[in-house]
């Protein structure tokens, strides 16, 4: 990763698109309050690179939302969802309970 700053707002528009394809204002206003542009931050400059796993996870959102498949797509989501949750779980209990 060259532009630590970059992958993290373009990392936030694809999740934001996301979430959006609700189309519930209420949905995507909490997820910005999840801040988690400002986590990823903090552990993309204390680790200073991407997570390919994640990169692929979100290849898989996109392929299976492009095919249609409801199914590949919640699975896809959830895959994705555990994952981003064990590094963040990892990364707080890591810095003594404070981001």
């Amino acid at each position: 990763m060259v532009d630590v700053d970059a992958y993290i707002a373009t990392d936030a528009a694809f999740h934001e698109y996301l979430v959006g394809l609700a189309e519930s204002d209420s949905l995507v206003t909490a997820y910005k309050r999840l801040s988690i542009p400002t986590l990823m931050a903090s552990l993309l400059r204390r680790y200073g690179r991407g997570d390919a796993v994640l990169i692929r996870e979100h290849l898989a959102m996109v392929d299976a939302y492009e095919a249609g498949s409801l199914a590949e797509v919640r699975r896809a989501i959830k895959a994705h969802n555990d994952h981003a949750q064990a590094i963040s779980d990892a990364a707080i209990t890591e810095a003594g309970g404070r981001i």
